[in-house]
This record gives structure tokens, sequence and C-alpha cells, in this order.
């Protein structure tokens, strides 16, 4: 199965928000908000969405929670396109958001 990662441009700001906290330095921020988003990418398209021996949590809007590193969640949604007649299936990941402490997790720590 073929796999794409989009990353919206609502969730890389909210990536940027979260570690402007982080860094003095805007662009440090910048810098390290690039290299999270080529990472978290990378690790998606090797293992078709977050590493297996990940921490993660599907909720009720059909999305998913990745803690992705301490302080740091991915919020994702997958779609699954084509066919295997017409040229293969595709598995589409789409990072709609990031949080430090997602709500939709907090009872369910």
């Amino acid at each position: 199965m073929r796999v794409a990662v989009q990353v919206t441009a609502d969730a890389r700001h909210e990536l940027l928000k979260l570690l402007a906290r982080r860094f003095p330095d805007e662009g440090d921020a910048l810098r390290f908000a690039a290299l999270f988003v080529e990472d978290l990418e990378q690790q998606f398209l090797r293992h078709a969405g977050p590493p297996p021996d990940s921490y993660s949590r599907r909720v009720g809007n059909g999305t998913v929670w990745w803690r992705y590193t301490d302080g740091i969640w991915a919020n994702f949604t997958t779609a699954t396109r084509g066919s295997r007649l017409l040229g293969g299936v595709r598995r589409i990941i789409t990072v709609i958001g990031f949080e430090a402490n997602p709500p939709e997790l907090e009872t369910r720590k």
C-alpha cells in the first residue's frame, strides 16, 4: 500500500505556537517545527501510521491522537483511496492539529 502524508497549514501553525513557548528565538521555533514535520512524515510513511510501539488513542470523531514526543500530540485522520485493479490502494494520512494536552484525552489518561 502506498502512503501519502499531508500536514494542514492550521496544524503547522499550531505546532509553531507550541514550539514558540519552548524557544525564546522565533527562528529556533521555525527550524524545530520544520524538523518535527519532516520526522513525523517519515515515521508515518515508514509505518503507514504512527510507529507500532508508540502511544496513540482513537477518539470519537474518527481522528487519532498520537503522542509524537513529550508535550506534543499530533491529531490525524486516515483515508483509503483507489482500488487494487486501477493502480493500487493508497492510504492518505492528514495531520489536522497539534496540542500539548489534547482535551479529548484528559478523561482517559
